[in-house]
């Protein structure tokens, strides 16, 4: 039986990398201005929330293949 991907959790020590913190804080304005024609601040903020999983497991993943590099 395949399964898809489980339940995301997200990952606090992220708070403490200062280049996600930055990364966030560029791509809120972005998306914010991606999203401007969204009326109800309810789904405005689902969609911030979906961007904001997106791009962190994206950067986890991409940290994680770099720190296993480096480590090689």
């Amino acid at each position: 039986m395949n399964r898809g991907p489980s339940y995301w959790k997200f990952n606090s020590s992220l708070v403490d990398d200062e280049n996600y913190v930055l990364a966030i804080n560029q791509k809120i304005p972005e998306w914010l201005g991606e999203f401007k024609e969204v009326i109800y601040k309810r789904v405005l903020w689902d969609l911030i929330k979906y961007r904001v999983r997106q791009f962190t497991m994206h950067y986890a993943k991409e940290t994680a293949s770099k720190r296993r590099q480096e480590l090689l």
